[in-house]
């Protein structure tokens, strides 16, 4: 009696502790959608997270102090999303990326306003400093337009800085919808694929690997487009600068650097193709072993085992060193390639006797300055790619594999019989096992199978 009433009092004190816990938890959320109802300014500025770094200055964060993940944002919203943009597609061998690029089609627009708000803001400073400079070398005081061309240098960067950010943040937020979307998609499909014992590694690989695959390349996937747009405005300002002949030559040795990069990016896309299948097959194959590991043990083939796993991450290694080699040999030529157009382009102006000051070589040297950078991206780009593309084709792959076997059993016409209707079946260490809701009529005595 004693120890009843003991364990009753335990379990009201938990129950109070449970709901303490649960009411001071939504008491400090508070706002349950802190973005959603932030101004514009606030969320220009990221002035929304000020309360939380509030917090943070005077107590340890936690958990449930974080505002939580608003409706449209959550897991479920986007997995939801994505499984209804993929009812919609025809099922061929673009369904999928096409199913992705409809449901983030919105959030993708409104970041592409803000990184082209970027890009044209980044390219006001060197269009407008061959006029700045040549009004300092014609007045030697302040006049008011060189005011008015500083103001405007001064709000251009703060434009590019602002848009940077949201354009930064909003690809964040697209990478991190993506992912969640795969990785439901691909849990659901990984409960119903037949033989999904045998392939728990693969759907290891697929989630953490090529999912995060296809999550980096949503968050860089502007500048596929953004680069043709730069190398435009960069031939643009060339162009009024300097000439035809030296911006046609600095087009011409953009133009072949960037095309060298094709072979060597088909390359890449065929060594992480093998990559990604030795580790499907290291990694199943250590599973099988962790699984059987006392039957290892008690016929000692510890030794034969080990040789095996040795010999898959040898093969696994060789890619990995194959491809690492030609990943090096791009950063090399395009870590070299902006020097190559700047020399090319100033060798091309003094063939031609083109008249530099100082004004129209800053300039240039400003706008090879932003040209540089998608420049040097531009390996990582395109081997993130072909690296994407790969992932793609294996999640699609896993999506279209078979599900369990569907059996629609008639029995005898008789009375007495169980009818299974569209059941699956699985048989597990001998057992037969039913998944889903079998529709079963049980009459007097069971049909003998």
């Amino acid at each position: 009696m004693y120890t009843q009433t003991r364990w009753r009092k335990k379990m009201m004190e938990l129950q109070r502790h449970l709901v303490e816990r649960e009411e001071e938890t939504h008491s400090s959320v508070g706002n349950d959608d802190t973005f959603a109802q932030a101004s514009l300014w606030s969320r220009l500025t990221f002035q929304w997270l000020n309360p939380l770094f509030r917090q943070g200055r005077v107590r340890k964060l936690e958990f449930r102090h974080v505002p939580p993940v608003s409706r449209s944002e959550s897991a479920e919203n986007a997995s939801s999303s994505l499984e209804e943009s993929l009812s919609q597609q025809r099922f061929d061998d673009l369904a999928l990326p096409f199913a992705i690029a409809r449901t983030i089609s919105h959030s993708l627009t409104l970041n592409a306003v803000f990184a082209v708000l970027n890009t044209v803001a980044s390219y006001v400073g060197p269009l407008l400093i061959t006029t700045f400079v040549n009004i300092l070398h014609e007045k030697q005081t302040i006049s008011s337009d060189g005011l008015v061309l500083a103001f405007v240098f001064f709000f251009a960067k703060t434009v590019e800085s602002l848009c940077q950010r949201q354009w930064y943040f909003g690809a964040q937020k697209i990478g991190v919808r993506v992912k969640a979307a795969l990785t439901v998609l691909i849990y659901k499909k990984s409960l119903s694929v037949k033989f999904v014992g045998s392939k728990n590694g693969k759907i290891v690989n697929l989630i953490n690997v090529d999912v995060e695959k296809v999550g980096d390349f949503c968050l860089q996937i502007h500048e596929l487009w953004l680069l043709p747009v730069q190398v435009v405005l960069a031939l643009v300002i060339l162009y009024k600068n300097l000439g035809f002949a030296p911006s046609f030559a600095a087009l011409v040795s953009t133009v072949l650097v960037m095309m060298s990069n094709t072979p060597i990016a088909n390359r890449q896309k065929s060594l992480h193709s093998k990559i990604m299948e030795a580790k499907d097959s290291r990694i199943k194959t250590t599973s099988e072993i962790l699984k059987s590991m006392r039957i290892l043990k008690l016929n000692s083939w510890e030794p034969k085992f080990l040789k095996k796993i040795l010999h898959l991450r040898e093969t696994e290694r060789k890619w990995q060193k194959r491809y690492l080699y030609t990943s090096s040999a791009i950063t090399f030529l395009f870590w070299a390639s902006p020097t190559l157009v700047s020399v090319i382009t100033f060798g091309v102006c003094f063939v031609y006797n083109t008249p530099l000051t100082s004004a129209t070589v800053l300039s240039t040297l400003a706008t090879f300055r932003i040209l540089t950078e998608p420049i040097y991206n531009l390996p990582g780009l395109m081997s993130l790619v072909a690296q994407s593309k790969v992932s793609l084709e294996r999640i699609e792959g896993f999506i279209r594999e078979e599900d369990q076997m569907n059996i629609e059993y008639s029995p005898l016409d008789s009375s007495n019989a169980i009818d299974i209707k569209q059941t699956h079946l699985r048989s597990v260490m001998g057992s037969i096992h039913v998944i889903g809701n079998p529709r079963s009529e049980h009459k007097k005595k069971t049909h003998p199978f």
